[in-house]
């Protein structure tokens, strides 16, 4: 045999395998479908069956039946999908939260700190101090009070002597403040105090109320 037909038979046979080997496996395919296609039929006709089943015996059983076991079941499933429906939401919301959630949790620090000083303010004071607590109405912080001592009140001049009023000739008009009259009068000797009544003098201006006031300090 001539050399030059050797790769050729060689080539040949080689096809000759590979179509043998498509057609086997188309075939084989081809044999699968039908037998999926069988499968299907047979369940198809099973299900029928089945369903004819269970029509015949609720049509059997119908007239034995309780109509409040029927009444209740619905109740049932009414209730579970509601139950259903309520889970879902909530995981909605839950999950609206856990961001809110994580980022107090990422703070604890900054809360601590926080609630300790609004426990030190609401520190009411001690039972041996004098005075009073004063509530500031919408949501302000309250604030103590502690009055004058009886000799802390006697050290200062009572502004209804009428020596103390003697020189009120020397008063000067300067205007209204917050709603009190103010007059202006020379400097005393001790620049800074506070009088009880309705007289105050700070650093050489005294302010003379028309209306009596509460005994305040400073």
């Amino acid at each position: 045999m001539p050399t030059g037909t050797r790769p050729a038979a060689k080539e040949d046979k080689g096809r000759q395998y590979h179509c043998a080997r498509m057609v086997e496996f188309r075939r084989k395919k081809k044999q699968e479908r039908e037998e999926l296609h069988k499968e299907l039929r047979r369940l198809q006709r099973a299900m029928k069956q089945q369903e004819e089943f269970v029509r015949n015996e609720a049509a059997s059983s119908r007239q034995f039946r309780d109509s409040s076991t029927m009444v209740l079941l619905r109740e049932v499933i009414v209730e579970k999908e509601a139950l259903l429906t309520q889970n879902i939401a909530l995981r909605k919301e839950i999950d609206r939260h856990e961001p809110i959630q994580t980022l107090v949790q990422e703070e604890p620090q900054c809360y601590s700190e926080y609630q300790s000083r609004s426990d030190k303010l609401m520190l009411s004071p001690s039972v041996d101090q004098v005075g009073w607590q004063v509530h500031v109405p919408n949501g302000e912080q309250s604030f103590y009070v502690h009055p004058f001592s009886r000799k802390e009140f006697d050290a200062f001049p009572n502004p209804f002597d009428a020596g103390y009023t003697a020189g009120s000739s020397s008063y000067s008009y300067a205007g209204t403040y917050l709603g009190w009259k103010v007059y202006r009068v020379p400097t005393r000797e001790n620049p800074l105090s506070i009088h009880a009544g309705n007289i105050v003098s700070v650093t050489g201006l005294q302010l003379k109320f028309c209306k009596n006031s509460i005994v305040t300090r400073t």
